[in-house]
C-alpha cells in the first residue's frame, strides 16, 4: 500500500508520554504507526526529526459570533486563530443572533459557516427555561453539549442569549433534568447573580475605577455557591455535567468532593486562569475583564495543583472576541471577554518546557480528555482509525506573539498578551492530514473544517 503522508523521525507524545514513532496517513486518517527506520512507501513524506508530534488540541469552550456578530469573529479569522494556536477541532458556544434554540437553527448554523471554516467545528446547544421542549430534538440534530447561563444577559445582548438563562433555581433544575435525559454534556455558567449585583452596587458607590474593582465586585463565594448549588441539583437528576471556566480554587475543592460521592461532573478551566493573575487587571483594566474574573496569584497556583491531582479535566480557552470599542470604556461598562486562540498551545508548549505540566498530562487534558467527554470518537487521539489531526512543535525555538499579526478581529484587544516572549514554537498544524497553518501563515483555504456530531 502507498500511503498518502508518512512522518518521519518525529517524537509522538499521547497521554502516555514520549515515544519515538513514524505515523503513516491515508485518506485523511491515521493509518499505522512504524517503529523508525522502516521503509514505507509514501506519495509525500514529512521529516520531523527533532519535532514533537501532538494530538490535535480541541477547543471545548469557545465563541465565534458568527453569524450575527461577524464583526467581532467569523469563523474564517476565528478559526485560523485557532489553527495559528494549535487547535484542530473547536466546540463552538451557541451565542449569536439568533442563538442555537432549536434543530433547524443549529442545521442552518452548521451549513451557514461549514464554508468559512479552516478546521473542524462541533456545535452547543442551548439548554434554558425558555426552550425546554427543543432540547431533545438540538441533541437529535448534532448538538455536542449544552450551555446554560445561571445570569441574566448584559444589557443590550438579550437577542444573543434567548434559551440560554436559568433565572433560578427551579428552572434550573427542570432545565439539568431535561439536559440528562439526552446524553450529553451540560456545561453551566456557574455565578450567583444576587451576590454580584450587590457587591458591583457596592463597588460603584465606592467611586473606584481601577481594573481590580471587577474581582472585588465577582469574589470567589459568587463562583463558589453557584458551583455548590449546581452539583446538587445534578446529583438529583443525574446530570453530566460541566462547570465551565472554572477560575476559584474553592469552587474546584468542591467539585473535587462531588467527584468522590459520584457526581459526573467534568471541571474546565481555562489558560487566562492558570498563566494570569488579577495582577493584569491592574495593568490592564478591561483588557483583562473576563467573567469569572481573574483571580489572585495564590489561587492560580492553587488551580495547577488541582491540574495536576486529575481534579480539573480539561482545559479549553473561552476565547470571548470584542472589538476595541467594547474595551475602551472604563471597567464596570467594558465588555468582559478575552480573545486567546493564537496563544492556548504556545502557553501550554512553554508550561512543558518549564516543567510545569508533563507532555503527557498535556496531551490528556487538551485532546484526549476533550473528545471523550464531547464524545469525538474520530478525534483526540494519533491512533489508527483516528483522524490525522496533530500539531508539529519545535520544543526547542521561540514564539513572541504579536497582536497585530493575530488573524483574529479581536487581535487588537489582545495587549494582555502581545510581546510576550515564550520557549517552543508551533511549526505547522494539520486537519484530516492537510496542513492548514505552517509558520505563522494560514496555507489551506476556507472550507476545509466540517462539522462534526458526536457518536456515543
Amino acid at each position: 500500500m502507498i500511503f498518502d503522508l508518512l512522518i518521519k523521525h518525529g517524537t509522538l507524545v499521547s497521554g502516555e508520554g514520549e515515544t519515538p514513532l513514524d505515523i503513516a496517513i491515508h485518506d485523511g486518517k491515521v493509518a499505522a504507526l512504524l517503529t523508525p527506520g522502516q521503509d514505507i512507501a509514501a506519495r509525500e513524506t514529512i521529516d520531523a526529526g527533532g519535532l514533537h508530534v501532538f494530538p490535535g488540541i480541541i477547543d471545548g469552550h469557545c465563541h465565534m459570533r458568527d453569524p450575527g456578530r461577524m464583526e467581532r469573529e467569523d469563523f474564517w479569522t476565528g478559526t485560523q486563530a485557532a489553527a495559528a494556536g494549535g487547535i484542530t477541532t473547536v466546540c463552538e458556544m451557541p451565542i449569536s443572533i439568533p442563538p442555537v434554540y432549536t434543530a433547524e437553527i443549529l442545521q442552518q448554523r452548521a451549513e451557514t459557516v461549514q464554508p468559512r471554516a479552516l478546521i473542524d467545528f462541533a456545535l452547543y446547544g442551548t439548554a434554558g427555561f425558555e426552550n425546554l421542549a427543543e432540547i431533545q430534538g438540538l441533541a437529535d440534530a448534532g448538538a455536542v453539549a449544552f450551555k446554560t447561563y445561571l445570569h441574566p444577559a448584559e444589557p443590550g445582548r438579550e437577542k444573543e442569549f434567548t434559551g440560554l438563562i436559568c433565572p433560578d433555581s427551579s428552572s434550573q433544575y427542570e432545565t439539568m433534568e431535561a439536559v440528562a435525559q439526552t446524553g450529553r454534556r451540560h456545561c453551566l455558567h456557574c455565578e450567583t447573580n444576587e451576590m454580584i449585583v450587590m457587591f458591583t452596587k457596592t463597588m460603584k458607590a465606592s467611586g473606584r475605577t481601577d481594573g481590580l474593582v471587577h474581582t472585588e465586585s465577582r469574589p470567589a463565594v459568587c463562583e463558589d455557591s453557584s458551583v455548590a448549588l449546581s452539583l446538587a441539583i445534578g446529583g438529583a437528576v443525574d446530570a453530566s455535567m460541566v462547570i465551565c471556566h472554572m477560575s476559584s480554587a474553592g469552587a474546584v475543592q468542591l467539585v473535587k468532593e462531588a467527584k468522590v460521592r459520584g457526581v459526573d461532573v467534568i471541571a474546565e478551566t481555562c489558560p487566562t486562569y492558570i498563566f494570569l493573575s488579577d495582577e493584569y487587571l491592574v495593568d490592564f483594566g478591561p483588557y483583562a475583564k473576563n467573567n469569572p474574573p481573574l483571580r489572585s496569584e495564590e489561587n492560580r497556583q492553587q488551580l495547577w495543583e488541582y491540574i495536576n491531582d486529575g481534579t480539573i479535566d480539561y482545559i479549553a480557552t473561552d476565547h470571548s472576541p470584542w472589538r476595541p470599542e467594547s474595551k475602551d470604556g472604563g471597567i464596570f461598562t467594558a465588555n468582559s471577554g478575552i480573545a486567546s486562540f493564537d496563544m492556548f498551545m504556545p502557553l501550554m508548549i512553554d508550561a512543558i518546557n518549564r516543567g510545569i505540566i508533563g507532555y503527557g498530562k498535556a496531551a490528556a487534558m487538551l485532546s484526549e480528555k476533550p473528545a471523550e467527554v464531547f464524545m469525538l470518537k474520530e478525534k483526540g487521539h494519533l491512533k489508527p482509525g483516528y483522524d490525522a489531526d496533530f500539531v508539529l512543535i519545535d520544543m526547542n525555538g521561540e514564539f513572541v506573539f504579536d497582536m497585530k499579526k493575530s488573524y483574529s478581529k479581536a487581535g487588537e484587544t489582545m495587549h494582555i498578551f502581545d510581546g510576550m516572549k515564550l520557549s517552543g514554537k508551533i511549526q505547522s498544524t494539520w486537519v484530516r492530514g492537510t496542513k492548514v497553518h505552517e509558520n505563522g501563515a494560514t496555507v489551506a483555504p476556507s472550507g476545509h473544517g466540517k462539522f462534526v456530531r458526536p457518536r456515543s
